[in-house]
């Protein structure tokens, strides 16, 4: 039996042109006699080597072939495009000692056709296929398998703005330098742009762009964890806004249930900003996203209390963490089931140590069917509908004149 090497490639070498090939590789020569036409196209030689000029292995070709018939990860070495088939044999009565003789001549010929070299025995190919990069999404979820569900964090914070937009934004950054480095803007967008901090200590950049941005929000991204970051508009001139509503939002992208030491960071950072914003309202809750083979499908919104610095009123469904300020306190201790804890004339309210979906805080309610706040402070979130709802009970320094 014959030892086989295939080259597919783009481009058909003359006979001229294969035999001048073998001629420069040293030690390989052919016999004119020994070499013709193996039909109308193609030409095949009975190469030899050495002093001896003993049979090394055969070359034939170029025949037409699309490589229909070869591995398309094989097939995707050849750019151009498959358009020729040589094959390289070291004939049964050959010794072993030509194959890699052989090889080595497939792999030149390969290259000079722009095309790729297989082994026919071993299915060995030159050059290697490369593996193609992986895309955003494959790298992102490669650790998670079709079906399987991710969990987001959303953490809000909503404050009566009346304090000029860079006080309020230096605050935030000195929060973040105390308690999570992670959620320093790292990039940001205002209008139609996208510019980077020129260092990650230049406040001053971010500040400037905090203050004059143009649109409703200005976005931005952290780092690690922290993926998604959104300061509204906070105008200069509060009086020209139908209220003076500020809101800020922070998103965890993949976010371990089991990850206490994000917990352990997440936390300070939470109480600190609703703190030092006098947040009347702060929320953190958990969204969950399906994998499926092709993306991730979120199913589920994260809750928007906020609109065009209007207050709508608390989520009407329940949340893992919120504050309350001492707007809200006294409406809402009567009706928490969690765990409560006080200060300032504020409530943190928690359903536990590690994060916790809708679904399973409703399983810790009293009553399954029933509220985790009383229906006229909440107004539930659709980001569907262009309008959205509003409580019937608001604190009076947060209702629309």
């Amino acid at each position: 039996m014959s030892y086989d090497f295939f080259v597919y490639g783009s481009e058909a070498l003359s006979q001229e042109d294969l035999a001048t090939r073998i001629n420069n590789i040293r030690g390989l020569s052919f016999d004119p006699a020994e070499s013709g036409p193996s039909d109308a196209q193609a030409w095949g030689f009975l190469v030899h080597r050495g002093t001896q000029r003993n049979y090394s292995f055969t070359v034939e070709g170029p025949y037409p072939d699309s490589g229909d018939d070869i591995d398309e990860r094989q097939a995707s070495v050849v750019i151009p495009g498959i358009k020729y088939r040589y094959d390289i044999s070291v004939e049964g009565g050959g010794p072993a000692t030509e194959i890699p003789h052989a090889w080595a001549f497939a792999k030149k010929l390969a290259r000079a056709v722009s095309g790729v070299a297989i082994d026919a025995q071993t299915d060995g190919t030159w050059p290697e296929p490369k593996t193609p990069p992986l895309t955003a999404y494959e790298e992102y979820y490669k650790h998670l398998s079709p079906g399987e569900f991710i969990k987001s964090v959303t953490a809000q914070w909503y404050f009566i703005q009346d304090e000029d937009p860079v006080m309020l934004g230096q605050k935030y950054l000195d929060v973040c330098r105390e308690h999570l480095p992670q959620a320093l803007p790292g990039n940001y967008q205002r209008s139609l742009g996208r510019r980077p901090l020129e260092r990650p200590d230049d406040d001053a950049s971010f500040l400037e762009a905090l203050q004059s941005n143009k649109m409703p929000w200005l976005r931005a991204t952290g780092s690690a964890f922290v993926q998604n970051l959104g300061f509204s508009k906070l105008v200069d001139d509060v009086d020209s806004a139908p209220m003076n509503v500020g809101a800020i939002s922070l998103s965890l992208s993949s976010y371990g249930s089991e990850d206490a030491g994000t917990v352990s960071r997440l936390r300070p950072f939470f109480l600190a900003l609703a703190e030092r914003l006098g947040a009347f309202f702060a929320s953190a809750e958990i969204t969950r996203s399906h994998v499926t083979t092709e993306k991730v499908k979120q199913t589920e919104e994260a809750s928007n209390q906020w609109t065009q610095g209007m207050w709508r009123g608390l989520p009407a469904h329940p949340v893992w963490w919120s504050h309350f300020g001492p707007l809200y306190s006294g409406l809402v201790r009567p009706h928490l089931t969690g765990n409560v804890e006080e200060a300032h004339g504020a409530l943190f309210h928690s359903y536990g140590d590690k994060p916790l979906n809708r679904d399973e805080i409703m399983a810790l309610l009293p009553e399954p069917t029933s509220s985790w706040l009383p229906e006229d402070l909440t107004a539930p979130y659709d980001f569907c509908l262009p309008q959205q709802p509003v409580a019937a009970t608001l604190p009076s320094p947060l209702r629309a004149p």
